[in-house]
């Protein structure tokens, strides 16, 4: 095969620091690796190549783990080693793991484990899920187990790919590392072993007060904290949002890679895709009357102040599997409103029109839930309420820049820094809205600035310069110092 071919190749050429042998049909890389990256769609591919390029020249041994087979020949033109699972899984012969040993060996509930590919891709065959999750736990410990590399990383993701590679590089005993934006601008969380994000255990503090009190000062007055790789899903849904030159080009190179060279890859549901689009745009065109917009927000007042997070997003399935139902949420939260008080909602600005017309109208039968328009901004919601409750929503960190109390239900990276309510039930969350109705609870100016002085230190520390998936050589390269600074700071 071609591809092993060019395996071979790599052998002699220079451009490749790692000394790779051919046996058989297996990869072996015979000194091992410092860096293995997982790829799962084309732009990580390009983009994590070009910052293994860097770090190859600074004496860096990388690796990739490949998941997109219309990827493959990138790392063949750049001489990389790498292994395509997709390829090696139509060749695999080993044993498949079985539902019994899958929860013996990682200690884990599998329905939680595969909701989120289930609900994103709309797949209705858990057997095929849970069959799929044995093979790729099975093929992923064969390949860590041959490979050793150093270190694995990857973009954090729920889809069964990322988990499965986690779970397996962890019980081999291999340092994992997952990359999450931040809830800083333009930094990244760097979340070494676990899945949840922490603050204050990755590096060293090395930001001054001056700093700390410009960031506090920038985000009173909020920018817009969008990470580049998500800033096209935050168009409102109308017709420019899913038909243009990127989208399109996208959808024609998927077509021709799945149905013309029959490559595979995690992402290419074409059809649920296209579908959902649709049903995202026509929801879009159909729920505009049911947007209340008064004349200024405190003419709502007074109300709380519910976000609605992305239905599917990572946030959720993973890290709050119980509030999955964000409808019922919002019901169970209004039947817990002090009297008098309103629940205003927002859609999340990239996900408009994941709500169809009937369920919205629905919920706004309870004359106490307010839809406000998608394009208000948050910060003015926030400001204008008595708090807000969300489950892990950067809402929450705007609220706090502004003083406003921030009921937290869920797992959120902000959780335990004193400047949250943070409960485990809403029977606790109705006892701190009835409190903030009756007494308004003030927060303490000095006490909330230091503690909030304390987190913005935190969050600095936690993260690291650095955007996803955007090609210029300047982020490429900040990505490739902060890849370097943490290995040093982290492992020496």
């Amino acid at each position: 095969m071609l591809y092993m071919q060019r395996v071979r190749n790599m052998m002699n050429n220079p451009a490749s620091t790692n000394s790779v042998k051919q046996k058989d049909s297996e990869i072996e890389v015979q000194e091992g690796i410092d860096i293995l990256f997982a790829t799962m769609a084309v732009q990580e591919v390009r983009f994590f190549t070009a910052v293994a390029e860097i770090l190859r020249q600074n004496g860096a041994k990388v690796g990739f783990l490949n998941f997109c087979e219309a990827g493959d020949a990138q790392f063949e033109k750049s001489g990389f080693p790498y292994l395509s699972l997709h390829r090696e899984k139509r060749r695999w012969q080993g044993a498949i793991l079985c539902p019994e040993q899958i929860v013996e060996r990682y200690a884990i509930d599998l329905d939680s484990f595969i909701v989120h590919e289930k609900l994103t891709f709309n797949i209705k065959d858990r057997d095929a899920l849970v069959r799929k999750t044995g093979l790729y736990l099975a093929m992923i410990e064969d390949f860590i187990a041959r490979m050793r590399p150093s270190l694995v990383a990857q973009e954090i993701g729920g889809c069964i790919a990322p988990l499965s590679l986690f779970h397996a590089t962890r019980r081999q005993g291999i340092d994992h590392l997952f990359f999450e934006p931040s809830i800083l601008v333009e930094r990244l969380f760097y979340i070494l072993n676990v899945i949840d994000s922490r603050l204050g255990d990755c590096h060293p503090t090395k930001n001054d007060q001056k700093e700390v009190d410009a960031i506090i000062q920038t985000y009173r007055n909020p920018p817009t904290n969008i990470p580049f790789k998500d800033r096209h899903r935050f168009q409102d849904a109308r017709l420019g949002k899913f038909i243009n030159y990127n989208n399109v080009s996208r959808l024609i190179s998927k077509v021709w890679h799945k149905y013309a060279l029959r490559h595979e890859e995690e992402y290419s549901h074409i059809y649920n895709y296209c579908k959902r689009a649709g049903a995202m745009y026509w929801n879009r065109r159909q729920i505009g009357g049911l947007y209340r917009q008064p004349e200024t927000l405190a003419d709502l007042a007074p109300y709380f102040y519910y976000p609605f997070h992305v239905p599917v997003d990572f946030a959720i399935t993973v890290r709050a599997p119980q509030y999955l139902d964000q409808l019922a949420l919002v019901r169970d939260l209004a039947n817990r409103l002090p009297k008098g008080f309103r629940l205003v909602i927002k859609e999340h600005p990239a996900a408009v029109g994941a709500y169809g017309r009937r369920q919205l109208q629905a919920l706004l039968s309870d004359t106490r839930i307010i839809l406000i328009p998608s394009g208000a901004r948050s910060n003015e919601v926030a400001a204008n309420s008595r708090g807000v409750i969300t489950i892990n929503s950067k809402v929450g960190i705007e609220a706090m820049f502004l003083s406003v109390p921030v009921i937290c239900l869920g797992k959120a990276v902000y959780r335990g820094q004193g400047l949250t309510f943070d409960v485990n039930s809403l029977d606790q969350a109705e006892e701190v809205m009835r409190r903030q109705a009756e007494e308004g609870d003030p927060l303490d100016a000095d006490e909330h600035n230091a503690l909030l002085r304390r987190l913005v230190r935190r969050a600095v520390a936690s993260s690291y310069p650095g955007e996803l998936y955007k090609n210029d050589k300047a982020t490429v390269a900040t990505f490739a110092k902060s890849m370097t600074a943490f290995r040093s700071e982290s492992f020496g």
